[in-house]
Order: structure tokens, then C-alpha cells, then sequence
């Protein structure tokens, strides 16, 4: 093979690729209450839903070195004997697109039921039982996903193509090792194979997941006792929750036995959740100071979770009938997700290119494995939130309102994977630079150098900070001809967000900016929404490798710009009971902006790609 000479073989993964997915969903909800008696009453909730969408991607990209071949372990081969090898030699070695397969399809069809029946009422006692009222429910939901993948190439399907397969007297190929290699057909690596070559590497792969919940609770509230400020008011509750996962992955996944796709067994899991909390106010000074003080109690059937009381202190100070001070200390506790604990090892791949900055290359699809951790710990929190509230009453400034509130929260042993903050060509470079966090998380080959894999588990991380504030303001104006108009925006502000002492605000996946704002119009039996979306701007640092033999990183370093998106609606609700809506996303079709790491052209899961979306809603009320 000393004749052979490296070459680039380019391929427009986006002229193939699609950028949206086809989308349908269909929902049903129903809600019915009945009063029995003046102080009893019944409800109940039923809601269907299926979301479906179709995503295309481009044809399935093959690595000889990173495929399997007959069997678990082994490595995929172009035997010296396929009469499409030019060497006479087994090569071990070589990328292609597969095009003779049709684009890659995921069909995804997404059911949830969901049924809830209830019971309430009020207790109608005496003394401090004058005015309780209580409910009590029982909920169950359930969420399933149906992934079937076709146009999916098998590993060991491509690899007894390579080897020969025996044609059929009705056109197609199967395999038989038994057959003389003269007598074989050969699936062409440097060349276009035919339709009966096609048809045989390709395989079907369905996979499903579900999480399924019941819920049972039972919560009153009312008055305590009179105080000279004003009545101390109470509210108590409990409930129990029952938690059940299911990943169930086909012997393609298990085996890896995918080109180019993912890799992962089944996984299940459960969990049972206790609660019991109650809640306090307190009028400290009549119309002046009001306190509030809760707690709740959690108990899991997770082994090492501990058992404690989260409590939650608030105050509120109305300095006069236009300024309210308030602030408020709270702790509370997380579970790792179901997935977190118990999902069992997955492979999958990027779907654009990843530059490497240890060995100046690009790396064509990173491969990224995820496994959950059963010895996951709890994140604790502590919250801190301290603001100011105007609402005149009255004067040319009634219905205005504004406020602003700092917040803070703290965090220990933070769950999350770092792909929540950082994107994976930043960890191949934090790795670079020596960063701790992802000492790990870069997998090479200790010959080569190159990144095999990268990890990207569910975690611990030691500590977490999030700091910044929210700001509202808003104006509510009734008229007597012309309608009622409602105008407001809301907005936070991002000071930090520490991972263990790394602050990634204005990174590449955390702007320090995000707001909404809208306008509301109605009159009668018509209404006009208009909803932007604003999401900040953010910076990206991508590492490429080092300049020569000077050892200093080179840097592409740019901006990903804002981006506003403007919804819009108009309704009716003047025709028998039944209220229609027309609307649109992104009405004004703005593209989002560009990104020119992502493959898709913007940054996924950050901003909004998808183009103006006309709908039509109808709502009838019986």
C-alpha cells in the first residue's frame, strides 16, 4: 500500500441532511367537576397527547478502523481477496459515506395519557375548622417513546458484504460462508454498489423508552388563630409517588452491531417518594409585615439518601400601599433523575465536525458514551432571594407594576452532565489545557493520540453557583371604548454560574442575558397577542491546535449575536362556546443566528431554528 496517497473526499452532509423535522401533534383534554353538596365536590382530568416527527439525516457514514466485524470485539476488514482491493492486502483502515442506503429516517411517536380524579371539599367546622377547605387526588401519567430508525446499516452485515455474499435466484444476497469466494458478489468500498447490495446491509432498528408516575396526595388549609395583626393561616399536606423507567434497546444497540450509531442496552428503574409539608403565615404587623414559614419532608426508597426537613423562611414588608420589600431563604433537595442512576452505558456521535486541538485535527463525528451512576448523591440547595415590589393602587400609575429580585443559589454535590455547560469541542480543549474537570472526560489512544471516545456521565460536581436577578414591569390599561391593553416584559440578568469555581456565563451555552415581552389586546369576544423571545448573545473560544513549533494555541474565537422572536395570535370567542385562535411562531420567519461550529448552522437547543409555524387552535367549553 506505498502507492496509496491520503485523500479528501468531501461530502455535504447538509444538502442531504434535513434541517427540521416533519412535525404532527394531536392532543385531547377534558376537565369535569361536580358539587355533590354545598361542601363536597368531585373533579376529575383526562388529556391525551402524540407528538410524531420524522427526522431526516444523511446517509451512514463507515470507519473500517471503528467498525465491528462478524463478532463482538472484532474489527471490521477489507479481506485481501474482495476483488475491489486494489493491494491484495487486508486493510484495516477507511471512511466512506454509504450512499447506495437511503438517508438515515428516525420516526418518533411520543404518547401521554394522563388521568387524574379527585375529591374536595370544605370542613364546614367549628372554631378554627370554620374555614379549612381540603383535597385529596390520585394521578396517573405515563409517557412513551417510540424511536424506529430506519436506513441504519449493520456492522456485521457490511462486513460479510466485504467478504462476499451468494446471489439468489430472485435478485437478492444473503450470506453463506460455505460459498466459494469465485463465486461471490462483493460489496465495492472505492465504487457505487447496486440495490440487492443495498438492501441487504440495511436494517431496521426500533428502540422505545417510557416513564411512568402515581401520585396520590391529600392537602387542607385554613385558619389557625386570630392574632392582633390578622388571622395565622396554615396550609398541610402529604403525598406519595411512585417512579418507573424503561429503556428498551434492541441486540443492535446491545451488540453494537450499528455503522456509525448508537450503542446501549436496556435499562430500568424505580423509586417510591414519601412527602409531608406544611406551611405558616403570619401577619407580624397588621398590613405591614407578613412572615412565612414552611417545611417539608421527604423520604426515598433510594438506598443512601438520607431523611431530613428542608425549611423555607420568607418576609414580606409593605413599606407603604406602593412598596413592598421582601426577601426569602429556602433548601431544597434534588434526586438524580431515574436516568442519572440507572441508564445503562450509550454510544452515540456528534453530527458535525469537532476540531482537536492536540492533534490539529478535525474529528469527523465525536463519539460521545454516557452511562448513569447508581452511587449518585442528592444536590442540596440553599436559595436566597431579596427584592422590591411597586404597584401603586391608585393615580394616573395604577396598573403599573415593577419589581426586582436578586437571587442566589448555592449548591452542593450539583448534578449534571457537563454538556449542560459547555460544548464537547470546549471539553476537548479544557482537557488540553490541563482543566481537572475533564482530566477524564477525554479519552485518546495512547499510540496515536487520537480522541477515541469522550465521556459525558451523569455527575457530582463539588459545588454550584448561580447568581444574577429578575426584572419585571408591566401595565395593565382598561379604557371604556377601545378594550383593555396589557403590557409587559420580564428579564434576568446572569452575574455567575460556577461549576466548580468555572464561571461560564456569556459561554458558549449560557448567555448573561434572556427576556420576554408582550402585548395584549382584547375587546369583546376578540384578543391579539403579540410574544418575543429574546436570547442573549453569547462567546465561543474553539481551540484548533498549536502554531508550529511554538507551542502556542491557536484560537478561533467569535460571537454568536442575539436573536428575537416574535409570536403572534388573534382569537375569537364569540361562536358557540368555542374560542378560535390563529397564530403563528416566529411570524416575521427571522433566521436564527449563525453558529459556525454547529453543523445545523445555529447553536441546538439554544436558539430557535424553526421558521414561521401558521396553527389554528380550537377550544369548546361545555
Amino acid at each position: 500500500m506505498d502507492n496509496a496517497i491520503p485523500g479528501y473526499n468531501p461530502y455535504n452532509y447538509n444538502e442531504t441532511a434535513g434541517m427540521f423535522p416533519e412535525y404532527r401533534k394531536y392532543s385531547f383534554y377534558t376537565t369535569l367537576k361536580h358539587d355533590f353538596t354545598n361542601s363536597f365536590y368531585g373533579f376529575a382530568d383526562f388529556s391525551f397527547s402524540r407528538n410524531n416527527s420524522i427526522v431526516y439525516s444523511a446517509a451512514t457514514p463507515a470507519d473500517i478502523e471503528d467498525s465491528l466485524g462478524l463478532s463482538a470485539g472484532s474489527q471490521m476488514v477489507l479481506p485481501s481477496y474482495n476483488p475491489y482491493n486494489p493491494w491484495g492486502v487486508d486493510i484495516t483502515s477507511g471512511r466512506r459515506r454509504i450512499v447506495e442506503v437511503p438517508n438515515r429516517i428516525n420516526d418518533v411517536t411520543s404518547d401521554t395519557p394522563r388521568v387524574l380524579l379527585g375529591l374536595g371539599g370544605n370542613l364546614n367546622g367549628a372554631g378554627i375548622l370554620s374555614d379549612w377547605t381540603w383535597e385529596g387526588a390520585a394521578l396517573y401519567s405515563k409517557n412513551s417513546v417510540s424511536n424506529i430508525s430506519k436506513g441504519d446499516v449493520a456492522d456485521s452485515r457490511l462486513q460479510e458484504a466485504l467478504m462476499g455474499l451468494t446471489p439468489l435466484a430472485n435478485g437478492s444476497l444473503s450470506w453463506n460462508p460455505a460459498t466459494p469466494q469465485e463465486d461471490r458478489v462483493y460489496f465495492n468500498w472505492f465504487g457505487l454498489n447496486n440495490q440487492a447490495m443495498a438492501d441487504f446491509i440495511t436494517v431496521e432498528n426500533p428502540n422505545s423508552d417510557s416513564l411512568e408516575y402515581w401520585n396520590y396526595d391529600i392537602s387542607a388549609n385554613g385558619s389557625l388563630f386570630e392574632l392582633p395583626a390578622g388571622p395565622v393561616k396554615m396550609a398541610i399536606g402529604a403525598e406519595h409517588r411512585l417512579e418507573k423507567m424503561a429503556v428498551v434497546k434492541t441486540d443492535l444497540n446491545a451488540t453494537g452491531d450499528i455503522v456509525g450509531g448508537d450503542e446501549g442496552t436496556s435499562s430500568f428503574g424505580q423509586r417510591s417518594v414519601t412527602s409531608v409539608y406544611a406551611e405558616v403565615d403570619v401577619p407580624v404587623v397588621s398590613k405591614k409585615v407578613e412572615l412565612q414559614l414552611a417545611g417539608r419532608f421527604e423520604s426515598y426508597s433510594d438506598k443512601g439518601f438520607k431523611k431530613s426537613v428542608r425549611p423555607k423562611l420568607g418576609i414580606k414588608y409593605n413599606v407603604t400601599d406602593w412598596l413592598a420589600l421582601r426577601a426569602s431563604f429556602s433548601q431544597s433537595f434534588k434526586a438524580p433523575d431515574l436516568a442519572y442512576l440507572y441508564t445503562a452505558a450509550t454510544t452515540t456521535f456528534t453530527t458535525g465536525k469537532v476540531p482537536d486541538p492536540v492533534t490539529g485535527t478535525e474529528i469527523d463525528q465525536l463519539q460521545i458514551v454516557v452511562q448513569g451512576n447508581p452511587n449518585l448523591k442528592p444536590e442540596l440547595t440553599d436559595t436566597y432571594y431579596a427584592g422590591f415590589v411597586i404597584s401603586p393602587p391608585k393615580g394616573r400609575f395604577k396598573g403599573f407594576e415593577a419589581s426586582i429580585d436578586w437571587f442566589e443559589y448555592r449548591q452542593k454535590d450539583l448534578l449534571a452532565q457537563l454538556s449542560d455547560y459547555y460544548g464537547y469541542n470546549e471539553f476537548l480543549t479544557q482537557a488540553a489545557e490541563g482543566n481537572p474537570i475533564f482530566a477524564d472526560k477525554v479519552v485518546r489512544d495512547p499510540v496515536t493520540n487520537q480522541v477515541l471516545y469522550v465521556r459525558d456521565d451523569y455527575v457530582n460536581l463539588l459545588t454550584g453557583s448561580y447568581r444574577g436577578a429578575d426584572l419585571a414591569a408591566s401595565y395593565n390599561w382598561k379604557t371604556e371604548g377601545l378594550g383593555d391593553f396589557y403590557l409587559g416584559a420580564d428579564a434576568t440578568w446572569v452575574d455567575k454560574i460556577l461549576v466548580d469555581g468555572d464561571n461560564v456565563v456569556g459561554g458558549y451555552l449560557s448567555a448573561r442575558w434572556n427576556a420576554t415581552a408582550q402585548l395584549n389586546w382584547s375587546r369583546g369576544d376578540w384578543g391579539v397577542n403579540l410574544f418575543e423571545i429574546y436570547r442573549g448573545k453569547r462567546h465561543n473560544d474553539v481551540a484548533y491546535g498549536t502554531i508550529f513549533d511554538a507551542g502556542d494555541m491557536l484560537y478561533v474565537s467569535y460571537d454568536v449575536k442575539p436573536q428575537y422572536t416574535l409570536n403572534a395570535s388573534v382569537t375569537y370567542s364569540g361562536l358557540w362556546k368555542t374560542k378560535i385562535t390563529v397564530g403563528a411562531t416566529n411570524i416575521l420567519n427571522d433566521l436564527p443566528p449563525v453558529d459556525p461550529m454547529s453543523s445545523s448552522g445555529t447553536t441546538d437547543g439554544i436558539n430557535d431554528g424553526q421558521p414561521a409555524f401558521w396553527y389554528v387552535r380550537l377550544d369548546r367549553s361545555f
